[in-house]
């Protein structure tokens, strides 16, 4: 019989928790970013973190951002967006993804792939070792080739969706995408190789992804 997992506000920051929740190689200062996509509302009970900690309390805002996306509350989200402090490449990135996350939300997809473009130009800068684990939770290029999808442009949710991939081989998610852009040039051999693909790299069902979101 299927069942609801149900995850507790306290266990988010548990190391034991790499594995079987979050993806392997996870790092500590990751946590709270994948935990508001996954429990959105949990993420959002919890509380600021201390005054003393900036970069801790801007991933926090960035998380509690990726929240209020998930949410559909483009207000709250550029108001977390506004709190991120400091000019290093991960509070860049952070910004862009979340300039991103809003353009989408209000159906700006093309403004959407630009920022989620300039967050992956900025990721392509962290430096080589740094890879593993990897210093941003996800490859940002992905969500650029879902705006690209979105607007019709499906040679170039294609060719982004690629370019995701030959640094995050085998990421199902961008793996979706390729094979929606594939269907739409009628590249319908390609599309199901890679659907396939996908579908083989997912726990659960994948055709019910919204990729606009991802």
């Amino acid at each position: 019989m299927p069942g609801r997992i149900r995850l507790g506000t306290q266990g988010w920051n548990y190391d034991a928790w790499v594995g079987p929740f979050y993806p392997e190689g996870t790092r500590p200062g990751e946590f709270l970013r994948i935990y508001a996509r996954y429990e959105p509302a949990r993420m959002l009970a919890l509380d600021e973190p201390a005054a003393d900690s900036p970069e801790t309390r801007s991933f926090y805002h960035y998380a509690r951002g990726e929240a209020y996306a998930v949410l559909g509350d483009a207000k709250a989200l550029a108001a977390e967006a506004d709190k991120i402090t400091g000019d290093d490449r991960a509070m860049k990135v952070a910004r862009l993804v979340l300039a991103g996350r809003l353009a989408v939300l209000q159906g700006r997809f093309k403004d959407a792939a630009g920022s989620f473009e300039q967050a992956g130009a900025e990721e392509d800068q962290f430096p080589p070792e740094t890879m593993d684990p990897p210093p941003w939770w996800y490859p940002v290029r992905r969500s650029a080739a879902a705006a690209y999808l979105q607007v019709g442009d499906f040679a170039r949710a294609a060719e982004t969706a690629k370019k995701s991939l030959q640094g995050w081989p085998n990421d199902a998610l961008a793996l979706l995408v390729l094979s929606r852009a594939e269907d739409g040039l009628g590249h319908f051999a390609d599309a199901r190789h890679d659907e396939a693909a996908a579908m083989g790299n997912w726990e659960g069902n994948i055709s019910k992804v919204d990729v606009k979101g991802i």
